[in-house]
């Protein structure tokens, strides 16, 4: 049994894949709709935000073999957990990482490391700021000091409970899209000129998570890109691709746990 962290396209692609091999595989989510995409898989899905308890309680009761850790790149509180977890149970772990977004030139696009920095960056190059970092940290971005004379246009999935943080953090109905991407360029280059953006920020979510066509996007519109840069946390075992975590779970179940 193969307990799989997911919560991400590739996640759910890769759980589909683990079952379509023959592995039986559990799918946690952490929240509804996330539920609803991983189900298509035809897998199991558990869909609660996971406790270290909720974890070994999870790996005990399944018999599970090992965790592969689809999470969002910028999701590291579960990534860390999740790795602590199965080593105290004597289980695999293995990271799925996404590949980062081919760097480009660097005229235009500015790097930060924390979401202050961000912010700071990004209000220092311009008044309208069209956020394209979801809603898990917008405030994080929203409560810092350098972006409140600013306009800041947020994009987010579609989720009734998203709407209510928007709006508890101040966000104007105007200033908000509900939409799930990832986005095209053209759809991007629509919406960041329709919105006369004047910096985009955004994740590293890499190219499955619609980085590099917002890059393109605002480089063709001229407009500046604040890339906040992906949390640094040393994974234990990693694989890039399918192929690579199928071949490592092989190799775990040849030697045992």
């Amino acid at each position: 049994m193969i307990i799989l962290l997911a919560g991400t396209l590739d996640g759910r692609t890769i759980a589909g894949q683990l079952t379509a091999d023959g592995y039986k595989v559990i799918v946690t989510t952490v929240s509804e709709y996330g539920g609803v995409l991983a189900a298509e898989s035809g897998v199991e899905v558990l869909v609660k935000a996971l406790s270290d308890k909720d974890l070994t309680a999870l790996i005990k009761t399944k018999g599970a073999d090992a965790i592969v850790d689809c999470t969002h790149p910028y999701a590291c509180e579960i990534s860390t957990m999740a790795q602590v977890v199965a080593k105290h149970t004597g289980i695999h772990y293995i990271r799925y990482e996404r590949p980062p977004t081919e760097k480009r030139e660097k005229k235009h696009i500015y790097y930060a490391t924390s979401w202050n920095e961000a912010a700071e960056q990004a209000a220092a190059l311009a008044e309208v700021i069209f956020l394209t970092t979801g809603s898990r940290n917008l405030a994080d971005f929203l409560q810092q000091p350098a972006i409140r004379s600013k306009r800041v246009i947020a994009r987010v999935l579609p989720d009734p409970e998203v709407m209510l943080r928007c709006q508890s953090l101040g966000l104007l109905p105007r200033d908000i899209i509900a939409m799930q991407g990832p986005f095209s360029y053209a759809m991007n280059k629509v919406m960041f000129a329709d919105y006369e953006a004047q910096v985009v920020v955004t994740k590293d979510a890499g190219v499955i998570g619609g980085t590099d066509t917002k890059m393109a996007a605002a480089r063709d519109l001229g407009i500046p890109v604040v890339v906040v840069r992906r949390p640094e946390i040393e994974y234990s075992c990693v694989a890039a691709n399918y192929t690579e975590v199928k071949q490592i779970l092989e190799n775990c179940m040849r030697r045992g746990r």
